[in-house]
């Protein structure tokens, strides 16, 4: 018998011991963190009584004692318990929920006097939050839900029980099957954390997991994951931040959905900073939970990301990932602050002075670039989160980000970047998705955004080729009221190693990381080149960002704009070995002559690495070619066609490619497309109408194909 069920063992899937692998490095780092962390408040508390206990760290006291009945544990949490008990001041609002769940583990143990008293700070506590709930669709109003149902649990019959169920809903409502207003790396997980807690205290965990909003947050951390595990850095955010939370909500959802795929990026995230970044604090939660959440009977399911996608969609992630096998990343962040929401954000205008952010903490980021990375090198980064006690200091504006910012007005002397810093109240905007499709040799965006009050619309075209990891960022700017106003195209390459007219190349040395400072590998640096410079300026200014000096690389304009009138700005990021920058990498992309008309089209050329050549027709105003027919469709060929060199097509966005393998093209939104004169793609003629006024019918009309490629 015993043989049989050895080799019974023997048969189950190798990924399950990766499990209790990761299981068992979860528990052995907890352990040494709440050993670091008691010694701390051992030494501290001696010198001063008023220090509270953390319960992040009495929590993990509970979780390893019940796994190990280790006796020092429960000793070392009776301590903590007494000592913030005796202190009688208020728990941190952060830590309630994580004191009061160990308590519950340990109160069998304490005896009835020390129960007594702790009951009664809870109380204190609670008594406390009354006069001011937090709440909305963020983190913090779930924070205090989940503190108020922890206090239910404990002490479900105390005379103010009810009173805290109310508390707990209130605060919960506005997020529970909802969608969280916080478009930021630093409170995202946070904010599932505690949402989390709040279905474990009430016993309602397969309401919550079975929640289609519950699902896609989970889906959404994991399309975002970074080459090497790391998550990207947008809106309030550190580099990475709050990784060890996103590892306990990415087990929470491999246990519940019993898929592996998102425990295989649990493990990758925690091996990559375990070694790299503290594990206390928010570490010691977030273990704790993970072990609590984890099911050792999933098994990792490894899986890559090497294409370009959205994340996930375009109403509420309004993020685009692109992506090669190589390990180049990059993320275009086109969140504005949503059509949803509304009652948390009008709630939150009205109390908080966060006059530089989208209501809730989210930055003035929109068609931004937040992050690119190759070869394991940090190349652009987000701007981080604010400076200590620096509220004020502009941090979260459009100018610390990589986009096209306006001004109204220009200045009439001094510097261009201070002009554009004078004013850093958020200014809230529209953005929606117009174009995304991952082609064969390239990736192509079309994101939108509206400024009302500016009076003015802009288009972030993002050209990806995975081949070489290189970019062409095309901006196109519409002018939708008249008057002064500045352009201004701003990168944040941080350490320019070399610079010239129209370009620079560029390493970021590191990151700073909560104080932590996190150094960049020297893989690659990036050649940021302005294309296009005619009436348009360059400059390149010394900044404060991200805590530490900064150099930003930035290209403008200023004037009269007519109502109609359009502007464009070129830009080309080109990452490449450390060291090897050559002047001839400058000519890889051009403009081809005469198809920059009015900014209304763009021809751009391309050679890649692998020898591909591209030709590429964008065509910036859409408008081309409508006509006023009283039949449908309103387009034609004749008027909508346009030539970018060899390429003529009526398409938005098309592309030529010619190499050693053959011919490619592809296109978006288009009747036809010719190269050097012979037709690639041609849809047929037709009489049908289209629905629309009858006894006007257009003879002889072509459809049009939405996407394309062979």
């Amino acid at each position: 018998m015993a043989r049989w069920l050895f080799v019974l063992l023997a048969l189950l899937p190798a990924a399950r011991s990766d499990t209790r692998a990761f299981e068992k490095r979860l528990e052995s780092d907890l352990a040494q963190s709440v050993a670091e962390w008691h010694s701390w408040f051992t030494a501290n508390y001696a010198k001063d009584k008023t220090r509270l206990g953390e319960g992040y760290g009495i929590l993990g006291m509970a979780r390893l004692h019940a796994r190990t009945r280790d006796p020092k544990y429960l000793a070392w949490a009776k301590e903590e318990i007494n000592a913030t008990a005796a202190a009688r001041r208020p728990i941190h609002a952060f830590h309630v929920a994580s004191f009061i769940e160990a308590y519950i583990y340990f109160r069998p143990l304490l005896p009835p006097a020390g129960r007594s008293a702790v009951e009664e700070l809870i109380r204190l506590t609670m008594r406390g939050q009354y006069a001011l709930p937090d709440w909305g669709a963020h983190n913090r109003s779930l924070i205090g839900a989940a503190g108020f149902h922890r206090a239910v649990q404990a002490m479900p019959r105390d005379p103010e029980a009810g009173k805290w169920r109310g508390y707990a809903g209130a605060l919960e409502s506005e997020s529970w099957g909802h969608w969280s207003v916080e478009d930021a790396s630093l409170y995202q997980p946070l904010w599932m954390m505690f949402l989390l807690d709040c279905a474990d205290s009430t016993a309602r965990q397969a309401e919550l997991m079975a929640m289609p909003t519950t699902r896609y947050y989970f889906d959404y951390y994991r399309q975002l994951q970074m080459p090497g595990g790391m998550m990207p850095d947008f809106g309030d955010g550190e580099w990475s931040s709050m990784w060890q939370l996103y590892v306990a909500v990415l087990v929470r959802a491999s246990s519940a959905y019993h898929n592996g795929e998102y425990l295989y990026a649990a493990e990758r995230l925690y091996d990559y900073w375990r070694a790299r970044s503290p594990l206390g604090g928010y570490g010691m939660l977030a273990n704790a939970q993970a072990l609590k959440w984890l099911d050792p009977g999933v098994e990792t399911r490894p899986f890559s990301l090497t294409r370009s996608a959205e994340a996930l969609e375009d109403l509420i992630g309004k993020k685009i990932v692109f992506r090669n096998p190589a390990g180049t990343y990059l993320m275009l962040n086109y969140r504005d602050q949503g059509p949803y929401g509304r009652y948390t954000r009008d709630h939150v205008n009205q109390v908080l002075a966060a006059y530089e952010e989208k209501p809730h903490h989210g930055h003035a980021d929109e068609n931004s670039i937040t992050s690119l990375m190759d070869d394991g090198t940090l190349l652009l980064g987000d701007g981080g989160y604010r400076p200590q006690n620096d509220y004020f200091g502009g941090w979260r504006a459009d100018i610390f980000h990589n986009r096209v910012v306006a001004r109204e007005g220009f200045p009439m002397r001094g510097d261009m970047f201070d002009f554009l810093a004078a004013n850093k109240l958020y200014t809230p905007v529209d953005t929606e998705k117009v174009h995304f499709h991952s082609f064969g040799g390239i990736d192509y965006s079309r994101t939108r955004l509206r400024d009302d009050s500016r009076g003015y619309t802009a288009d972030r075209i993002i050209l990806f080729f995975p081949s070489q990891g290189s970019v062409v960022a095309v901006d196109n700017i519409r002018i939708t009221r008249a008057g002064h106003k500045t352009f201004a195209n701003i990168w944040h390459p941080a350490n320019i190693l070399k610079s010239g007219d129209g370009y620079t190349v560029s390493w970021p040395e590191g990151l700073q990381n909560g104080g932590v400072r996190w150094n960049n590998p020297h893989t690659r640096d990036l050649l940021i080149e302005f294309l296009d410079r005619a009436g348009k300026r360059e400059a390149v200014k010394e900044i404060t960002r991200r805590y530490e000096p900064s150099k930003t690389f930035y290209q403008f304009a200023s004037n009269w704009y007519f109502e109609g009138q359009r502007l464009t700005f070129v830009t080309v990021l080109r990452p490449h070995a450390a060291g090897t920058f050559d002047p001839r990498m400058l000519g890889e992309v051009s403009l081809i002559e005469d198809s920059h008309k009015e900014d209304r089209t763009l021809g751009l050329r391309l050679a890649t690495a692998d020898g591909a050549r591209f030709t590429i027709g964008l065509k910036l105003d859409q408008t081309i070619g409508m006509t006023n027919r009283d039949g449908r469709p309103l387009w034609d060929w004749d008027s909508g066609a346009v030539f970018y060199g060899a390429l003529r097509t009526d398409a938005d966005f098309a592309y030529v490619s010619e190499s050693g393998a053959g011919r490619r093209f592809g296109l978006m939104n288009a009747t036809r497309l010719e190269w050097q004169g012979a037709p690639l793609f041609d849809m047929p003629e037709t009489d049908v109408i289209y629905q629309g006024p009858h006894g006007n019918p257009v003879r002889r009309q072509k459809a049009k194909m939405p996407v394309w490629e062979e």
